[in-house]
C-alpha cells in the first residue's frame, strides 16, 4: 500500500469495521522500512524510504482523522518535524 486510494480505502474500512469515531483517536507509527528475506529489517528516514507520507496524510486529513503520529526513522526528531511540515501543507491544500 503506498497510494492515496489505498490508504483512503484501509480508513473506509476500519470506519465501517469499528466506526467513524474510531478515525477521532489513532495511533500511527509511520516510518519507511526497508525488508529483507525474513521481513522488515530496519526503519528508515523519510527521504530515503519508497514510502510517499503526502499520500497517507491526505487520506488521514480527507477522512478526518485524529490523533497521532509516531515517527519511527532513525532520525525522529528531523523526520517527525518534516512530517509536521507535510501535514500543515496537505491540510492547507484541501
Amino acid at each position: 500500500m503506498n497510494t492515496y486510494d489505498e490508504w483512503s480505502r484501509t480508513l473506509e474500512t476500519y470506519a465501517k469495521a469499528l466506526g467513524e469515531e474510531a478515525l477521532q483517536d489513532l495511533h500511527v507509527h509511520l516510518s519507511g522500512i526497508e525488508y529483507g528475506p525474513k521481513g522488515e529489517k530496519e526503519h528508515l528516514k523519510v527521504e530515503d524510504a519508497d514510502l510517499d507520507v503526502r499520500a497517507i496524510l491526505r487520506a488521514l486529513h480527507a477522512a478526518g482523522c485524529r490523533g497521532r503520529i509516531l515517527c519511527e526513522s532513525p532520525a525522529m526528531e528531523d523526520d517527525a518535524l518534516l512530517i509536521r511540515q507535510m501535514w500543515l501543507e496537505v491540510s492547507a491544500e484541501q
